[in-house]
């Protein structure tokens, strides 16, 4: 979509307020798709944690040898 708002804008048939307006849209949607991938991000992280935490729980302690 962004190449195509790009063509619609370099060939001369979008108004100023066109390409403001389109501008806007496309910064608009990229914040979005960023917070949204932030937002994936933590809750894979937090996913990751859990599932180190569960892991690490339920192997057995080793007792120190003396040496």
């Amino acid at each position: 979509m962004k190449k195509e708002a790009d063509a619609i804008s370099q060939s001369g048939n979008a108004t100023k307020l066109g390409q403001k307006q389109l501008k806007r849209a496309f910064d608009s949607v990229d914040e979005v798709l960023r917070y949204h991938d932030a937002a994936l991000l933590v809750t894979a992280n937090a996913a990751l944690r859990e599932t180190d935490n569960t892991a690490g729980s339920e192997k057995p302690q080793q007792q120190p040898t003396e040496g």
